[in-house]
């Protein structure tokens, strides 16, 4: 049974009470698990879904936001952001949206998450609300710490008594259960309530990409030598090697009936770096920080950090700053950067990919080489 993930919180939209017509719609989310490309295995869906804030390393962001639309069956839509807080150990989202309509509604509901990663956002229909969408994120940058998603289905849920407390989060699982989970991808279809407060399950797709980097030494070289590691950073680019600073991402969702994702297709274009102005993101930086909080290679794998990427760009510089000691720890070499490139045959969505960067020496005929000073990288 998939872990739901229960939320409310004030809306920061700046929309006011429109009295007798506002709705309030409070969210169960559910996001798959990303697919391992290293053992080649792939989850049915929804089978493995998860709270969505167990997906993010460090937890759920503390201003985290979901752009909804609830729309109508050809073009109308309301808009809504529903805002995440963490106070005093209660985790909740929910919004108000404002619906110059009366009485039960029927309606179509899609989204997007985080809202944050993107600069602006529209919405269309494919043909019609009632067979899907084509939403386009526009500014995505094209290395996210965090992890984009998008509705893939929901269901609305209204409790017979709203005077019944809300279960903690942790006790909180899908009230439908599995089976009555698993027919709600590509489903958008929910009934909002008037005066009562709407539950929308919703189910929610990776259109990114997740690159997982671990590191460690050769046992040659670690005889030899201790690296420490400061700071890990990467750039993405195009396979003639420009820098690409940020993507727009054109997602067509096609409802349907069969239990299958919506997702038809995922479009990127880039906006490439221009010069001097090339984007970075660092996946491990403890340049600030005491010797103790460095990353110290040793023969054993260790996680280096993750990043989300789209699937059009497959090529990466890696740039590592790292200190070189002698086995007595002697410090040797001091902030030393290496860059390194390297490119993937192909990038599938929603898929994971790990990748192990070892540290060699070019050469091991003599402790007193100066090479000794100036290792390679091999990622694999």
């Amino acid at each position: 049974m998939g872990a739901g993930l229960l939320l409310t919180a004030c809306d920061d939209t700046g929309i006011t009470d429109a009295g007798e017509n506002m709705r309030e719609l409070q969210l169960v989310m559910g996001t798959s698990e990303t697919a391992d490309a290293t053992n080649g295995t792939t989850r049915a869906l929804p089978t493995g879904y998860s709270s969505y804030g167990t997906h993010y390393s460090a937890g759920l962001p503390a201003k985290a936001k979901i752009q909804g639309y609830v729309c109508d069956a050809t073009t109308g839509v309301y808009s809504g952001v529903f805002s995440f807080t963490d106070e005093s150990n209660v985790r909740k989202w929910t919004s108000r949206i404002s619906i110059d309509e009366t009485g039960t509604l029927s309606r179509y509901f899609y989204g997007f998450l985080p809202k944050e990663a993107v600069t602006s956002a529209t919405i269309a229909p494919n043909t019609a609300y009632e067979n899907g969408a084509v939403i386009t994120l526009n500014g995505l940058d094209a290395l996210l710490t965090s992890d984009i998603c998008v509705v893939v289905g929901a269901k609305d849920f209204v409790k017979d008594n709203e005077s019944t407390p809300l279960p903690a989060i942790e006790s909180y699982t899908w009230d439908a259960g599995t089976a009555d989970m698993a027919t709600r991808l590509g489903k958008f279809n929910v009934t909002i309530q008037e005066k009562k407060v709407t539950y929308l399950y919703l189910l929610a797709d990776h259109i990114f990409s997740r690159l997982q980097f671990k590191m460690n030494i050769s046992a040659d070289y670690d005889k030899l030598r201790t690296i420490k590691v400061k700071k890990i950073s990467l750039k993405a680019a195009t396979n003639s090697n420009q820098v690409v600073n940020s993507v727009n991402a054109v997602i067509t969702l096609t409802a349907n009936t069969t239990n299958t994702t919506p997702i038809t297709s995922v479009a990127f274009t880039n906006t490439l770096a221009t010069t001097g102005n090339e984007k970075s993101v660092a996946i491990f930086d403890k340049t600030e920080a005491t010797e103790a909080n460095w990353l110290t290679l040793t023969t054993a794998v260790q996680e280096a950090g993750v990043l989300y990427v789209p699937t059009n760009n497959t090529t990466f510089f890696l740039e590592t700053t790292y200190n070189v000691y002698d086995k007595t720890g002697y410090l040797i070499r001091e902030d030393q950067t290496v860059v390194n490139k390297f490119s993937l045959s192909e990038l599938a969505r929603s898929t994971g990919y790990t990748y192990t960067i070892t540290v060699t020496p070019t050469y091991l005929y003599s402790l007193s080489q100066y090479d000794l000073d100036n290792p390679t990288v091999t990622v694999h």
